[in-house]
């Protein structure tokens, strides 16, 4: 796997808001968007049999990446 800082370095604003509203999980009602489908192909998030969505193994390191602001260029 590859740095969740590099990872967090290199998405979008809107792809990182996007991570952080997936959080710890959302209902089947919640939109994904663009920005959410791309964190699903990208292997971030994924959508459950019950269709709630959550954020992967991945997804969660590069939350904390961002969250302790370790998701600038210069990591």
């Amino acid at each position: 796997m590859t740095d969740p800082r590099e990872i967090a370095a290199g998405l979008s604003e809107a792809q990182k808001r996007k991570l952080a509203a997936i959080g710890d999980g959302q209902p089947e009602e919640f939109a994904l968007g663009q920005y959410g489908l791309f964190l699903i192909e990208r292997g971030y998030a994924f959508v459950n049999e019950l269709g709630a969505r959550h954020l992967t193994d991945k997804g969660h390191a590069t939350l904390r990446a961002i969250l302790k602001g370790e998701d600038d260029a210069e990591c």
